[in-house]
């Protein structure tokens, strides 16, 4: 592979799921598209820090950082972490669970950066490898229309290229917006809503993010370890909770268009899941207690 105008940097926030970062640290050490590989481990109790040693002794041409939490702190500070220690021009957070071409997206992903200075955020096109049984992803067609419009973050993967809303993970970002932005770690680490967060901070700094469809990444949906709860109403809470904290931090300033995404959000998630209605009011009333909680502090 060619020289790279800029240095990728991969971060791999992981937690008790030392078989499928096995696999993906398989496929990323034998391609030299990055520059350094970071794993920030959340106090695993598995075999990750013998992978993780195992992988850095017979590697050694490739740069692999490794952090080691001594207690479970979640995904968002993980990635928190994970970009302080990254030196590249561009930086990834990969699910250590996700696999992506490299060279082809690199060169693509480099390619829009360089032709867009406006774009902070670039993301591809996720591809289920297994369905989760519990709670799957949904994309959606004309996404950005729909979350527009009941303030519901929907993904659209099957759209061309465009300036969108929002992007689903992995996505790449520019070095320079993570000095101006970070994951918002009162998320609590559950895969909701923290990176719509941090994409929103990315547009309200005066960027954009950028859907990319030659940008693959495969989701092999690992359902053991990591930071979700596996239980579908403990899942719904926190999408509750997690998505009227979003609201209340982004939507405050106008009152008729917070109360109309907390009422298209609320009736979604209902709909969804009538039978958890009392988790999902629970995690409504706790989202609302730590937005007022958090701007009081």
């Amino acid at each position: 592979m060619k020289s790279l105008p800029m240095k990728v940097s991969v971060i791999i926030p992981t937690r008790n799921r030392a078989k499928i970062l096995e696999k993906t640290l398989g496929r990323l050490v034998r391609d030299d598209g990055f520059s350094e590989i970071i794993i920030v481990d959340g106090a695993s109790e598995d075999e990750t820090p013998e992978i993780v040693e195992s992988f850095m002794k017979s590697y050694k041409n490739v740069r692999i950082k490794y952090h080691r939490s001594h207690k479970r702190e979640g995904s968002s500070k993980a990635s928190n972490i994970g970009m302080k220690l990254a030196d590249g021009d561009i930086l990834i957070r990969l699910d250590d669970d996700m696999i992506i071409k490299v060279k082809e997206s690199l060169d693509v992903v480099i390619k829009d950066f360089d032709n867009n200075s406006k774009v902070g955020v670039i993301g591809g096109k996720r591809i289920e490898v297994l369905k989760p049984s519990v709670d799957p992803p949904l994309y959606i067609r004309y996404g950005d229309m729909l979350t527009k419009l009941t303030g519901y973050v929907f993904i659209d993967i099957f759209s061309g290229i465009r300036i969108a809303d929002f992007v689903c993970a992995p996505f790449f970002v520019r070095r320079e917006i993570v000095g101006m932005v970070q994951y918002d770690e009162n998320y609590g680490g559950t895969a909701y809503r923290e990176e719509s967060d941090f994409q929103q901070q990315v547009k309200q700094k005066g960027c954009k993010c950028l859907f990319e469809p030659k940008f693959e990444v495969y989701h092999f949906g690992q359902e053991e370890g990591g930071n979700r709860g596996q239980m579908f109403r403990t899942r719904m809470y926190w999408k509750a909770r997690n998505h009227t904290y979003f609201l209340f931090k982004n939507f405050s300033n106008s009152k008729i268009i917070l109360f109309w995404y907390i009422l298209c959000g609320l009736s979604i998630l209902i709909l969804y899941a009538p039978q958890f209605f009392r988790y999902i009011l629970k995690g409504f009333k706790d989202g609302v207690r730590l937005f007022f909680s958090v701007r009081k502090n």
